[in-house]
């Protein structure tokens, strides 16, 4: 038996993640059943029904990590004993899945708890986000006036996101737009879709025959990259364009289909943006919204961006949405650079709150 200081702390998550029966004595039935534990466990896995072993209250954690918990405890009842793991794989094995789990929380992805695969009937079920998509807080009925630095974060979190799966994963998500970016509580921001996701070996790139096929719905046209047309390679640079698209949706308080933006270019927000640019009028295009934000209890204050924070962002969206993707930054660069945008624009309220010409109530009220 593994010791408590061989475990670090593992068995305290084997005791959570256990399967509904517990081991109490190997030749008990379990669940009206006749087989004893390790037949049934194995007759479950044949008919691939394994959640009906897992305890009701642990279905709704994350169903990779219970998977995984599974497998490896299938492992360790292998009939060829050189087949299972010894107590030490066993530990290091379970000490992954928990980092793997913690990393997807922390990295701004949406936790996928289950899915539903009958006949042609597919999908996914993930955690609840109480403040809806990101495509909610476009247009004119909007669910609420996202602040300037609300907008910064929820930036960040999702260039954080695409960050952890390029970098750390060689992941590919291949579908960022406002109607997969969900919002929690706090305004957060987490990225779920990923349908179209590949997984690409270092410097690799997919090529993508299936171009009709793959991006079937009205709105996925105006987050393709223009260059992808020519190429159909799908790399972490259409992923980065697809995320300029999004922050100046963000920034515009838009939708990049928006219909002010299709009468002045069948191609939308992009290009209407590359126009504005070269007029030297991309200014325009920022929410009005933003011109003046509001607190709670209703003192009008200077809150919208700071020219240096506007400055930062707009620079890296322009950078991201370029017609080239040698043109385009890493998302490590994006992280960077609208961290700094954040950092301004947080400076600049500071200084708000600290000028002599704000009062008590009113710096209270930042």
């Amino acid at each position: 038996m593994v010791g408590e200081g061989q475990t670090g702390g593992c068995r305290c998550r084997l005791a959570e993640e256990g399967v509904y029966a517990s081991v109490k004595n190997a030749g008990q039935t379990f669940d009206g059943n006749s087989l004893p534990l390790v037949p049934w466990a194995k007759h479950h896995l044949e008919n691939g029904n394994l959640t009906d072993i897992i305890h009701p209250h642990l279905l709704k954690n994350d169903q990779t990590s219970l998977r995984n918990y599974l497998l490896l405890a299938f492992g360790c009842i292998s009939e060829d004993q050189s087949h299972r793991p010894d107590a030490n794989q066993i530990v290091s094995r379970l000490e992954e899945y928990m980092e793997l789990q913690q990393e997807l929380e922390k990295f701004n992805i949406v936790t996928l708890r289950g899915f539903c695969d009958v006949a042609t009937y597919k999908m996914l079920v993930t955690e609840n986000l109480c403040n809806a998509y990101l495509i909610n807080y476009l247009g004119n009925n909007v669910l609420h006036i996202l602040t300037w630095e609300e907008r910064l974060k929820i930036c960040i979190d999702v260039a954080y996101a695409l960050s952890y799966l390029h970098d750390q994963n060689m992941i590919i998500h291949g579908n960022i737009n406002c109607y997969n970016i969900v919002l929690d509580e706090n305004w957060r921001a987490k990225i779920t879709g990923f349908e179209k996701a590949v997984l690409l070996s270092e410097n690799q790139e997919v090529a993508l025959k299936i171009y009709g096929v793959m991006f079937q719905e009205r709105y996925d046209m105006f987050y393709i990259p223009p260059d992808f047309e020519k190429t159909h390679k799908l790399n972490r640079y259409f992923d980065v364009y697809s995320f300029g698209i999004v922050m100046f949706e963000i920034l515009c308080g838009r939708k990049a289909n928006d219909s002010d933006y299709l009468d002045e270019s069948l191609n939308g927000l992009a290009h209407v943006v590359r126009q504005r640019f070269m007029m030297g009028t991309l200014y325009d295009m920022v929410d009005p919204l933003l011109n003046d934000e509001i607190c709670d209890n209703n003192f009008y204050l200077n809150k919208g961006p700071s020219k240096d924070s506007l400055d930062t962002f707009i620079k890296i969206a322009f950078r991201c949405i370029a017609e080239t993707q040698d043109q385009r930054p890493t998302m490590k660069v994006v992280v960077k650079e609208l961290e700094n945008a954040l950092s301004l624009q947080v400076m600049k309220v500071s200084e708000s709150c600290n000028h002599p010409g704000v009062s008590g109530r009113t710096r209270a009220a930042l």
